[in-house]
């Protein structure tokens, strides 16, 4: 019976810290929000920054793909610009001075759901270009008729214009507007929802499932497709390359197919760029889905302290995602590589290998 009531007390007060107390609580959100996630969010943005400057450099005219990665970059620069400004509202420092604001509100109003935005659309662009690499190994005659660069530019406009429209209505049910503050004992300005919450709020919810959980599945069925592609052709290659050494006696050299080598070699970046994004969207799905399954890991319930600490690390995780995108280009484009080294030595540029 001792034992009963001592599980039940622990029980009980487990649920009212939310699993994790408030100083763990609060150390944890210190650390993520306010060191980690501006610490990712700097790196980030110079890194796109950098991305732009060299993909518009390289040319996107003549190329879907950089015109693709281009788009990407603006998204993820974006998305890191905002993560930026919610760390900096989460820093005590920033959230102790006298501000005529509410500073954790207003990100969420002004940096929340613009940054859900650009997210949205670097999955969407993440999708898309997945699929122009999938069909340029399937059918690589016919994919530069498929996908033109007018073509390529109408699409990605229509990812930027359909990921801002799945978050727009939001803004029909969430403002701000002067609210008392009871821990300053003032007017300031802060988040307030009207009555069309009720109603809105459904729609904006099923709206981003469908978006998010319908990039992640595209990004993942194109991806193992194009992972299927790139070893048929690797079989294939290897089959070519064994009937011309019986036939001449010699070993076929694998530069006498270059524009196959260099489809391949983009092919292995989108994928790895992919695979960063399926990645890092797996822990996304699982918090979400756990809070299908569990009613009380929400924000303002009995697991508000766990779950607020859960949200910090998806926004780790997708800022990563958003950062990392350069060490890529770096490691598998010879020109990406070549053009950076023309960018900062101009005085030591060097071909592409």
């Amino acid at each position: 019976m001792n034992n009963s009531s001592n599980t039940t007390s622990l029980l009980q007060e487990a649920q009212a810290s939310g699993l994790l107390n408030e100083r763990v609580c609060s150390i944890l959100l210190f650390l993520n929000w306010s060191v980690l996630c501006a610490i990712i969010a700097v790196f980030g943005i110079v890194a796109n920054i950098i991305n732009i400057i060299v993909f518009i450099k390289m040319g996107v005219r003549g190329t879907a793909v950089n015109l693709s990665l281009l788009c990407l970059s603006v998204a993820d620069l974006g998305s890191l610009l905002l993560l930026a400004w919610i760390s900096l509202a989460s820093n005590p420092l920033f959230t102790s001075l006298d501000l005529p604001f509410i500073p954790l509100n207003v990100a969420y109003v002004t940096g929340g759901w613009p940054r859900l935005c650009f997210v949205r659309t670097s999955g969407g662009i993440t999708a898309f270009v997945t699929l122009e690499r999938c069909l340029c190994i399937k059918t690589p005659l016919r994919v530069h008729r498929i996908f033109t660069p007018k073509r390529t530019a109408i699409c990605l406009a229509a990812i930027f214009f359909l990921m801002l429209l799945s978050a727009l209505p939001a803004f029909a049910y969430i403002d701000l507007a002067p609210i008392f503050d009871p821990e300053k004992n003032k007017t300031l300005i802060g988040t307030v929802y009207n009555d069309k919450e009720n109603t809105i709020k459904p729609v904006v919810t099923v709206a981003g499932f469908v978006v998010t959980t319908g990039s992640f599945l595209c990004v993942s069925v194109f991806s193992a497709v194009l992972i299927h592609a790139l070893i048929q052709r690797r079989q294939k290659w290897e089959c070519s390359k064994n009937v011309y050494t019986l036939q001449t006696g010699a070993a076929r050299s694998s530069r006498s197919m270059p524009t196959q080598n260099k489809d391949m070699q983009v092919a292995k970046m989108i994928l790895l760029i992919a695979a960063v994004f399926i990645t890092c969207f797996v822990p996304h799905g699982a918090i979400f889905l756990i809070m299908e399954l569990v009613e009380e890991f929400n924000t303002g319930k009995a697991y508000h302290n766990l779950f607020t600490v859960c949200i910090s690390f998806i926004h780790i995780f997708e800022g990563v995602s958003f950062a990392i995108n350069i060490l890529l280009y770096i490691k598998l484009s010879s020109k990406f590589r070549h053009t950076i080294r023309a960018l900062f030595l101009p005085l030591k540029q060097t071909s592409p290998v």
